[in-house]
């Protein structure tokens, strides 16, 4: 019987993947897993890795994130989620 073993994703693709779901989370108000199951879901639906379809997201990440202030940018991609807004 044929073992399968699971294919192990280079730092880049999780990486990609890393800016798509803070898009998804900056965007959407999604949480990381909201976001992470919305890709597996478009994953899915077209029939593409989710690595494939993290690369479609991944322009529209590039110049959203852009937009982002860097010090929440680095809070999205380390906690999984966007930061608690201020408090006026």
């Amino acid at each position: 019987m044929e073992r399968y073993t699971r294919h192990r994703r280079s730092p880049l693709e999780q990486d990609l993947i890393a800016r798509a779901k803070a898009l998804l989370m900056e965007r959407d108000g999604l949480t990381e897993e909201q976001a992470h199951r919305t890709l597996q879901k478009r994953s899915m639906d077209q029939g593409l890795t989710l690595v494939q379809t993290a690369r479609r997201t991944s322009p529209r990440a590039e110049a959203e994130l852009r937009h982002i202030p860097a010090c929440r940018r680095i809070s999205i991609l380390q906690t999984g989620r966007p930061p608690r807004p201020e408090k006026e």
